[in-house]
């Protein structure tokens, strides 16, 4: 697929508008093949005090016009678009987002383990937030249902419950319920609904709505009780959150009447990509992203993909919020000096304020770490509730991407690394990337429409790859021996390493360089293969090399507050970050 080109070339300009940041990249061809020729980022100004997402993307391709010399946009500052003979404009544009407001949902159902928890799941693979729910267990009357309803204006209603085939009067009582307080609102408030239920009562359902709201059907999220499925619903779902809420951004429209490609939600874009990689290493592929206003996992297999947002986790706004759902104690478990809940406190209140601040001192830069630390550890408990992961540790098979700028601008990739490997503890023998470029939206947006401009793309360096990890599962006394390793390459020859529970260790293998790694495990540790099997891997190099983490999973934190710092620092110092 790597061949020079046989047909019209063609350059694409792809914006993804984020709430804290909008980012640009420039796609062309150079010498026959594609390559991405400049990338730039601007602080986002979609949301107050601006509230004019079309500027910001203006000054981010004018930034981009600076960094590669070339005319995008006219003196007016429209899109010259197609190119022009002369060089100047783009053939393709195209727009992903993730600072429109989240979609305002209540959540209709019977059960909360069952048919709720169905549609929470759906609900969960887009920007979503769940602002009221209506069950069974809903002991309020239904007047004051109707008036929550009415108080909480939603974008979306989605109704789950009953497996497919029963007749179930409860449920439709809750649609009647929900079409009462429907038909009281403003016609231009009025929410969208997704009937996700039993399927022998679409009918019922559509009859009872049509003529006061906008009804869609989707295949029963729980069509029994040992059988989910979430696809239809959530397709419907982002349909929903990108007709209704893209729009929703200030002076977004512009942007819009230059779209050669449909509009996509950032995580789904990227998601796109990760089933390209799940199908190309024949493996899981892990992409982890913490956002300002929201933080993702997308989990890809040959098989299909699961992916996760939460719109309450984040280096924004939702710090705010933790201050009030969590505990600052746990918290400062992640931190590796010495704070006080007062200071936290004020610190978590300023970057709620301001996402962007880049960490002034050491200090800071220990605040802000332990924080994404523990984030990215709720976003970890949540697929393991959600996905039913095990607890103690994150299967990953082929490759663990990340994305986000606490972790992509860390002042030292192995502390990116090490981040990952603290909140997410994942397991077995995989590579790492990081997209520092910011490429994966435009390139998710673009790979169903043109995956030979995508596949040349990345195999140019559009990722930063840090090299490989061995993560071990096991249980083994500090200091016994759990791995022999062997790694052979050019440059290095054969180089034998032997691997004690609780550490960790980094091996040389740079950027172009290539190894065979062989792993005994010990003590029926399991690197993938099964307990106390081993393997051998090709590999290739990266920023870092070769990390070997041979910690407890989940990690072992010392109770005793100087201890557990010391031991952060320590394994900190071990990875070299």
């Amino acid at each position: 697929m790597a061949d020079r080109l046989k047909v019209t070339p063609k350059s694409y300009l792809l914006v993804d508008c984020g709430t804290a940041n909008t980012t640009a990249i420039l796609i062309d061809v150079v010498e026959g093949r594609y390559r991405l020729i400049g990338q730039a980022a601007e602080p986002s100004t979609a949301l107050a005090p601006w509230n004019d997402a079309f500027s910001g993307i203006q000054q981010v391709i004018n930034q981009l016009m600076e960094m590669t010399g070339r005319r995008l946009l006219t003196a007016e500052g429209d899109l010259i678009h197609p190119a022009d003979a002369n060089g100047a404009g783009v053939d393709i544009f195209g727009l992903t987002f993730s600072a429109a407001p989240a979609l305002k949902t209540v959540l209709v159902g019977l059960l909360e383990e069952v048919s709720l928890g169905s549609g929470r799941r759906a609900l969960n693979t887009i920007y979503a937030e769940e602002i009221e729910q209506l069950s069974l267990t809903d002991s309020r009357e239904e007047k004051e249902q109707i008036d929550a309803l009415l108080a909480q204006l939603p974008d979306l209603v989605l109704m789950t419950g009953g497996t497919d085939g029963g007749a179930d009067d409860r449920l439709i009582r809750l649609v009647e319920t929900v079409g009462l307080a429907i038909s009281m609102m403003d016609t231009n408030r009025k929410p969208e609904v997704v009937f996700a239920g039993n399927s022998a009562l679409r009918e019922k359902v559509t009859r009872l709505l049509n003529d006061i709201a906008s009804v869609q059907v989707a295949e029963n999220v729980r069509p029994s009780l040992d059988a989910e499925q979430l696809n239809d619903a959530a397709a419907l779902i982002e349909g929903i959150y990108t007709s209704r809420n893209l729009r929703q951004l200030p002076n977004i429209e512009s942007a819009l009447s230059w779209c050669d490609l449909n509009p996509q939600p950032t995580t789904s874009a990227v998601g796109y990509l990760m089933d390209y990689f799940a199908r190309l290493q024949n493996g899981s592929v892990l992409c982890v992203d913490i956002g300002a206003q929201s933080s993702s996992l997308i989990a890809a297999t040959p098989a299909g993909r699961q992916q996760l947002i939460r719109t309450d986790l984040g280096m924004g706004r939702p710090l705010a919020r933790l201050l009030e759902e969590s505990d600052l104690s746990e918290m400062m478990r992640f931190i590796p000096v010495g704070i006080g809940p007062i200071a936290l406190r004020d610190f978590l209140l300023e970057r709620s304020l301001r996402p962007n601040t880049i960490p002034a001192t050491p200090d800071e830069l220990a605040l802000e770490q332990g924080l994404v630390r523990y984030q990215l550890s709720r976003l970890r408990q949540a697929a393991e509730r959600d996905w039913g992961w095990p607890a103690d540790h994150m299967p990953v098979q082929s490759m663990l991407v990340a994305r986000g700028l606490p972790l992509v601008g860390a002042a030292r990739p192995n502390q990116a690394l090490l981040m990952l490997l603290d909140a997410l503890r994942p397991a077995g023998v995989f590579a790492v990337a990081l997209d520092r470029y910011q490429v994966l939206p435009g390139l998710g947006l673009l790979a169903p429409r043109d995956p030979l401009t995508v596949v040349q793309v990345l195999a140019h360096n559009a990722l930063d790859h840090l090299g490989w990890v061995v993560a071990p599962i096991g249980r083994a006394q500090p200091g016994q021996k759990v791995l022999n390793v062997r790694l052979k390459s050019e440059r290095l020859g054969t180089l034998d390493v032997e691997v004690m529970s609780d550490t960790i260790e980094v091996l040389p293998l740079g950027y172009g360089e290539t190894a065979e790694l062989q792993i005994e495990p010990l003590r029926r540790f399991d690197v993938g293969q099964g307990p106390g099997r081993g393997r051998k891997v090709k590999i290739s190099g990266g920023g870092i090399g070769v990390v070997i983490d041979a910690r407890q999973r989940p990690l072992q934190l010392a109770e005793e507050a100087d201890k557990r710092r010391e031991q952060l620092r320590q394994w900190q110092w071990e990875i070299g970050g």
